[in-house]
């Protein structure tokens, strides 16, 4: 096999993937306060993991309880009253977004994001 065949092989199953985990990914939203952990905090029931986006809704307070490094995709806060509470560091790999009203409780703990 030649040299630019075996490359155009690797690029090809290293964007296949990184098109497979993408195809992975979800959308959780907060239906209720409660812990990141506990799944009836999010619509669908379940816990956001790794390339997810996540957004927290009007007046739900979420604790962001297990470790999160690379946790999540993109994270909304959308509405006044919806806050994140970090008891744990968050590392996001996309955007933080937090709009007018929106509460991001840091309780000393560190975020990283590609963009906030």
């Amino acid at each position: 096999m030649s040299t630019t065949l075996r490359t155009l092989a690797v690029g090809f199953v290293v964007a296949l993937a990184a098109f497979a985990q993408r195809a992975d990914a979800g959308d959780y939203a907060s239906k209720a306060n409660g812990d990141w952990s506990t799944p009836s905090t999010w619509n669908p029931a379940g816990n956001p993991t790794s390339g997810d986006n996540v957004t927290i809704h009007l007046g739900n307070i979420v604790d962001l309880d297990v470790a999160a490094s690379g946790l999540i995709n993109h994270a909304s806060l959308w509405d006044a009253g919806s806050t994140l509470k970090l008891s744990r560091d968050l590392t996001a790999s996309g955007t933080m977004s937090l709009y007018s009203g929106a509460k991001l409780d840091m309780n000393a703990k560190r975020l990283e994001a590609a963009k906030l």
